[in-house]
Formats: C-alpha cells, sequence, structure tokens
C-alpha cells in the first residue's frame, strides 16, 4: 500500500490548504482481479476495496460543516456503499460484478 503524501499550502491572507495525494493504482488492479476472477461458492469478499485518500474524503463529506465529526460506524459504511460506489467514477474500486445476478460477496442490504 503506498503512503499518502501531504502538501501545506499558505496564500497571502494567512488561510492553510491541506491537500493529500495517494497512489491508488495497486489497490485498483487487486480490486479488478478479485472482480475478474470469481469462484462461485468460495469466494466471500467485501463489495469494494478504497484507498485511505477516498476514505477519509468521503469521511469529511460526511461529517459536514458540523463541529463535532460523527463516528465512523456502520451507518457511515452503508452511506458510502449507497452513495458514493454506485457512482462510476468510483467502479474500478468495486470488487464485485454488479451487474452479476449471483454475486456472492457481501455488504448493506438497506
Amino acid at each position: 500500500m503506498q503512503d499518502i503524501l501531504t502538501r501545506l499550502d499558505m496564500n497571502r491572507n494567512g488561510d492553510v490548504t491541506v491537500e493529500t495525494f495517494q497512489d491508488a493504482q495497486d489497490i485498483a488492479d487487486e480490486a479488478q482481479f478479485s472482480r475478474e476472477n470469481v469462484r462461485p461458492g468460495r469466494d466471500i469478499k467485501p463489495k469494494w476495496s478504497l484507498p485511505n485518500n477516498l476514505i477519509y474524503q468521503f469521511y469529511l463529506e460526511y461529517c459536514g460543516p458540523t463541529g463535532f465529526p460523527p463516528p465512523m460506524n456502520q451507518e457511515f459504511w452503508e452511506w458510502v456503499d449507497k452513495k458514493k460506489m454506485t457512482d462510476p467514477a468510483y467502479s474500478k474500486f468495486r470488487t464485485d460484478d454488479p451487474s452479476n445476478p449471483f454475486f456472492s460477496g457481501y455488504g448493506s442490504k438497506r
């Protein structure tokens, strides 16, 4: 797994911007391998695998502008599954084939 790189930028007003970067190609490659090599009846696997940088980005969006962040509990992961992992932009991190009616992984049933 690749490290997360952080860059801090300060503008003339003294505002600081924090940017994080992570090479997620290895995670996308592993998800593709898992998606393409299904062994029916033998594989119980997660529906997706995300890099830490995306998890952090999704958590910040989930928290919103409130001062007190909610816990990163089952409710958060169900939100990620419902709101984010249905987006085609993140399809490369899916380990299942959502078009397969015989999918045998696990995930939220809500």
